[in-house]
């Protein structure tokens, strides 16, 4: 999404359907890995751990 000086910030996010909470997220001006890398490390260290898991991609372009 464009901000404010016409530059793109993107959003990636873990939401944990049991507690139905958020348990990752990240912003960059990018789309690359890293973004993704570090939600999933936020979201292994809120969870404790990302066993057993399932991940659903909806990258909405």
């Amino acid at each position: 999404m464009p901000v404010g000086d016409g530059e793109h910030l993107y959003l990636a996010t873990v939401l944990d359907c049991f507690s139905r909470r958020i348990v990752g997220w990240s912003i960059a001006d990018h789309m690359r890995t890293d973004l993704i890398a570090d939600v999933l490390t936020m979201a292994a260290s809120t969870r404790g751990t990302l066993g057993g898991a399932i991940f659903h991609s909806d990258h909405g372009a």
